[in-house]
């Protein structure tokens, strides 16, 4: 009995070493899945929080009369929007383009918001399905009918 002792002692040490390199090899791995889906997360959260914020603001530019430039509402309205959830326009250098369509009866007002994307933990490709307009950029656009007076 005492004779086998050593022999389990060495086969349980080799066990510790198996698990070590194992863990060594697939952690990696599991960090950039966790990684990749945190950025993931905030993407789609950026870009939900943005397709409301244009579509409200749109839908606000569409109830102001057309000769109080329902253009200039609904820019101001996505900027404050925008600076609301801490996307600031000032600081992220976004691009927000009103334009009233007038081969639409009624008139259709169209709102685009380019905003600039900046990953989190930097795993995503620059290139991709992150990038609609070029590296990192968020791109949302509404259109809603005039309605205003």
């Amino acid at each position: 009995m005492r004779a086998l002792l050593p022999f389990r002692s060495r086969r349980h040490r080799a066990r510790r070493g198996a698990a070590a390199a194992e863990f060594a090899l697939t952690a990696p791995i599991l960090v950039l899945l966790l990684l990749g889906t945190i950025e993931y997360g905030n993407y789609f959260s950026q870009l939900s929080m943005m397709n409301g914020i244009v579509r409200d603001a749109c839908r606000f530019g569409s109830n102001q009369s057309l000769e109080e430039d329902a253009e200039d509402a609904a820019e101001a309205a996505a900027i404050t929007m925008l600076n609301d959830v801490g996307m600031d326009c000032g600081v992220l250098s976004c691009t927000i383009t009103a334009t009233i369509i007038d081969t639409t009866e009624p008139p259709t007002l169209e709102l685009v918001v380019d905003l600039p994307y900046t990953q989190i933990t930097g795993v995503l490709p620059e290139t991709g399905p992150v990038s609609f307009l070029g590296p990192g950029q968020l791109r949302m656009r509404a259109a809603y009918p005039h309605v205003g007076p």
